[in-house]
């Protein structure tokens, strides 16, 4: 009696000692279950890429290289430096109108997407990021275009009022984005490729950076594909809240 006694002392206790290791990786998969990309929120696909300027609660962006990974896919489509902005993990990019990144992304067509996070903008004619080649093929968002944002994929649409910060602002296709929600119908058949990538904190006027921006950015996203309502304002929020 006494021997079993210990026999079920000794199985009890290796019973406890187990149970502490499969607890410990149950806890780590729901708090992966848990989390997700904000370029993903709403069931957004097809990223080519997303830029996290600024730290936020689930992620530290540890330095200014750490800032222009691309995160969908590290090492390809990174940022590198034009004339590189100011940085820091609370406030993200500064960009001066002088300085921006650049990337090697070229939109295939008009029905990609584009979204990105702002904060402290000021002057006029700003462009927040883009490529153009000429005045009706461009690929671009214009803060502040006489008193109202331009939006340009392929042609485009002037929607007033200018573009006030904090906010997110883009397309999705052919509809223009502001704050989540839709701001006007861009005309035409959309953005025809031309041989140049996209820049941040101005846009690329032949390899060359034109209309520079002052302001802030905190995130920055580009898909392939055209995202629906339901898409667009989950992410659109999802960037608010870093």
């Amino acid at each position: 009696m006494k021997s079993l006694l210990i026999i079920i002392a000794v199985a009890s206790a290796c019973l406890s000692g187990m149970a502490s290791p499969p607890q410990q990786m149950l806890i780590a998969k729901s708090a992966a279950a848990a989390s997700s990309n904000w370029w993903e929120a709403g069931g957004a696909t097809g990223t080519v890429a997303a830029y996290q300027a600024k730290s936020s609660t689930d992620r530290t962006v540890a330095n200014f290289a750490a800032s222009k990974v691309n995160l969908a896919n590290p090492g390809t489509h990174d940022a590198t430096d034009g004339s590189a902005p100011s940085w820091s993990s609370g406030a993200g990019w500064s960009f001066n109108g002088s300085t921006y990144l650049v990337t090697d992304i070229q939109p295939t067509d008009g029905t990609w997407s584009v979204l990105m996070q702002v904060n402290d903008i000021s002057g006029s004619q700003l462009m927040l990021f883009g490529v153009f080649n000429g005045s009706s093929n461009d690929f671009i968002v214009q803060a502040d275009f006489s008193s109202q944002v331009y939006y340009g994929n392929g042609s485009g649409v002037a929607t007033a009022p200018a573009f006030a910060s904090p906010g997110n602002i883009g397309f999705a296709g052919l509809t223009a984005l502001r704050n989540g929600a839709s701001d006007g119908t861009i005309s035409g058949g959309g953005y025809s490729p031309v041989a140049q990538g996209i820049y941040i904190g101005g846009a690329n006027n032949g390899g060359g950076m034109a209309f520079g921006a002052t302001y802030k950015c905190t995130a920055f996203a580009i898909w392939n594909n055209t995202l629906t309502s339901g898409q667009y304002t989950a992410v659109a929020a999802a960037m608010a809240g870093l």
